[in-house]
């Protein structure tokens, strides 16, 4: 079901991109478009027969904690929310900086999202079957060339470069957020599922509160191209540090890990889709 809702969500959240040329920007139709999607959203959820899911039990799990179980995955969150958030934030302002059009613009965003649709099934894969961190390392190195080569070409670079750039970015780093939790999980006890994705959104949401401040300074100071250049910066620190992780601490015992699940940043609530999230309230139906 988690697997669903994300193919669901990211797909959706391709197709809204290039509809941002649909009407002008600084008028009232798109607004209206939103509020139309929102209020269509309700329909099936009013019209459910099925009842609401029961209180998921679930334990505490402090920051701390978390941190001690797999610094690499909790650092991961929050350079994803960074890097992630500066690059949906402020991209579209680096794009027209350099000229492009609000189609091309949502072309460029959707690209990203399309690249996270295709690659998170192979990366989730690969990192059931691997070091879940060296899958970390390894996509983290590969947004950061992406990035680099993003904050190189983005002056003069023609549409399509950008956009297959923006591919490779978005399918490199989104994923990573659902195998940074993957990490986690295979560390902890099956009733603290939910307490480690709340505490994720948390420092996830830290750093995409970060993120495009920081990523607005650096263009100030270099251009369009400081969008990127933030990124690498801070993939370069992350990097760095995960490898330091690889050297110091054993891997996690293929037979002691729990399945890939592509996971939601966005909250914590539909965890008890996971087919290993704690039970509900005794008697209580499940969600349909």
């Amino acid at each position: 079901m988690l697997a669903i809702y994300s193919i669901v969500m990211y797909a959706a959240w391709a197709a809204s991109q290039p509809m941002v040329g649909l009407a002008p920007t600084s008028g009232f139709v798109l607004f209206a478009v939103v509020s139309i999607c929102l209020s269509l959203a309700l329909v099936p959820i009013t019209l459910s027969r099925a009842g609401e899911p029961g209180v998921v039990l679930a334990t505490r799990l402090g920051l701390r904690r978390l941190f001690a179980i797999s610094p690499t995955a909790l650092a991961g969150a929050f350079v994803m929310g960074a890097s992630i958030a500066a690059f949906f934030g402020m991209g579209p302002v680096a794009s027209q900086q350099v000229g492009f059009q609000d189609t091309q613009t949502g072309t460029i965003l959707s690209a990203a999202l399309i690249g996270a649709l295709v690659l998170q099934w192979p990366l989730g894969w690969l990192s059931d079957k691997a070091d879940r961190r060296l899958i970390i390392l390894g996509s983290s190195l590969t947004g950061l060339v992406a990035a680099l080569s993003l904050g190189l070409v983005l002056p003069s670079a023609a549409q399509f470069t950008v956009v297959a750039l923006s591919f490779i970015l978005g399918g490199a780093l989104l994923p990573l957020y659902s195998v940074c939790l993957a990490e986690v999980n295979d560390r902890i006890d099956e009733g603290e599922l939910i307490a480690a994705a709340s505490g994720f959104v948390l420092v996830y949401g830290v750093g995409s509160a970060a993120g495009p401040f920081a990523a607005s300074v650096a263009m100030g100071w270099v251009g369009p191209s400081g969008l990127f250049y933030f990124i690498v910066a801070v993939l370069s620190l992350f990097a760095a540090y995960g490898a330091l992780r690889i050297r110091l601490r054993e891997k996690t015992i293929v037979s002691d890990k729990q399945s890939y699940i592509a996971t939601p940043s966005t909250s914590h609530a539909a965890l008890p889709l996971h087919r290993d999230a704690p039970d509900r309230a005794e008697g209580d139906p499940a969600p349909r």
